[in-house]
């Protein structure tokens, strides 16, 4: 890769290969919440040229903020860790207003999931409730207690930055010492 007429092949090597260990280190975290695969096969990394210099972005899909940040729900505060690795809490939050209920109602989502899951709900009484009463219980138990951060990029940026840094750094003056001895 040429920036400013100069190659920086090593450095761009390095954030290859730094971009699919965060990526492979996301998807590690969220198989244990799997659900459906979808968040895990939409993770991605993107090295690319800009103005500025060199940049490594990080993309998921869409609801990807929410698993990684959370959602607070009506009795339960949630927090995530972002990239410097301090506790944040979630911006993300159910209200009292929020209707899980009717969602449930018209896709089933919960009731979809607890079948997946191979869960089966238990009333009051101990007894078994129907697959549609335990996706409205679900729905209730998500509003109250919201969904738990993953934090499945920043979790490993903030564990592995110092590392990252001195890498940047080696790979960066290799590319500066090739560079020099090209131009003398």
């Amino acid at each position: 890769m040429a920036l400013f007429g100069l190659d920086f092949t090593s450095l761009e090597k390095y954030l290859n290969s730094y971009g699919g260990y965060i990526v492979r280190q996301a998807k590690s975290i969220l198989k244990r919440r799997n659900n459906t695969g979808k968040l895990i096969n939409s993770l991605d990394y993107n090295v690319k040229n800009t103005i500025d210099g060199i940049r490594l972005e990080f993309e998921s899909a869409e609801h990807g903020k929410y698993i990684a940040q959370g959602v607070s729900g009506t009795r339960t505060r949630r927090s995530y860790i972002d990239a410097q690795g301090n506790r944040k809490s979630s911006p993300f939050k159910y209200r009292s207003t929020s209707n899980l209920r009717a969602l449930e109602n018209a896709t089933g989502t919960f009731r979809k999931y607890a079948k997946r899951k191979g869960l089966k709900g238990r009333g009051k009484d101990g007894r078994f409730v129907t697959d549609k009463q335990f996706g409205f219980m679900i729905a209730e138990s998500v509003k109250k207690k919201g969904i738990r951060a993953a934090s499945y990029y920043t979790k490993p940026l903030s564990m592995s930055f110092k590392k990252f840094q001195k890498e940047l750094e080696k790979n960066f003056g290799k590319d500066i010492s090739k560079n020099i001895q090209k131009i003398l």
